[in-house]
């Protein structure tokens, strides 16, 4: 995929605004033919609007392949992202979650958190990045660091599906009901049709703690004391 912006056409040029033919630039043979010359603000909107279509078509083709939820196809996601992010736009903080999310469908964790780290440092405000960080650290084995990244995910938006649909299941496993109880109900109001967040949400509304077993059945869970318990030392990334 090409996603250079080209810009302008270059208009001839040279010294004093004459070209070094002799031939006047390009505006003035059009004036003297008669043909009206297009306004700068146009032009300007006319450029703004093909660079937007450019970002549309990186994002469009990005998200069509980490869709697939196949490894290959989120590879060739990745480096459309990243195209986008050197073609396009290099501050596009949605560029770097779909290649963070990218990352991850292809099993590339280390990846994903320097892309969502990027993409946040450019805007903190998009919640699905910040939980994103939280399946990476998931991936990585790093139960406290992924529990803490959705919380902080729903910090910046209550209502992220991506981050309760993880912490719904946590919090039954740990004991805290009420919060599990929360996360379903928002779960399945999304989709009336998710059989898992039901079963979550009938186990969340008992009055005793849930056995982890029967939370372990729906979400696979690691040793619950590494999701409350900072590890000893925080390895790189």
């Amino acid at each position: 995929y090409n996603f250079e912006h080209r810009g302008d056409l270059p208009q001839a040029g040279g010294i004093g605004g004459v070209s070094p033919t002799g031939a006047p630039p390009a505006q003035t043979r059009m004036a003297s033919q008669g043909v009206a010359q297009e306004p700068a603000t146009t032009r300007n909107v006319l450029q703004t609007i093909e660079h937007q279509d450019q970002i549309d078509l990186v994002m469009r083709r990005g998200w069509e392949l980490v869709d697939k939820r196949d490894p290959k196809s989120a590879e060739v996601a990745a480096e459309i992202f990243r195209e986008g992010l050197r073609d396009v736009d290099p501050n596009n903080a949605q560029f770097y979650n779909g290649l963070g999310r990218a990352s991850l469908v292809a099993a590339k964790p280390e990846d994903a958190l320097v892309a969502f780290r990027k993409g946040l440092a450019i805007d903190p405000s998009i919640a699905d990045m910040q939980s994103g960080m939280g399946w990476a650290y998931w991936q990585l084995h790093r139960p406290y660091e992924a529990k803490q990244a959705w919380e902080a995910a729903l910090k910046i938006d209550p209502k992220s599906l991506d981050a309760w649909s993880a912490l719904a299941w946590i919090y039954l496993a740990l004991g805290e009901n009420a919060k599990a109880k929360s996360g379903f109900i928002l779960l399945i109001a999304n989709d009336n049709k998710d059989n898992y967040a039901a079963q979550g949400l009938s186990m969340s509304r008992s009055a005793v703690r849930v056995d982890v077993k029967n939370v372990e059945r729906f979400f696979p869970l690691p040793p619950l004391e590494t999701l409350t318990t900072p590890p000893a030392t925080t390895s790189a990334p």
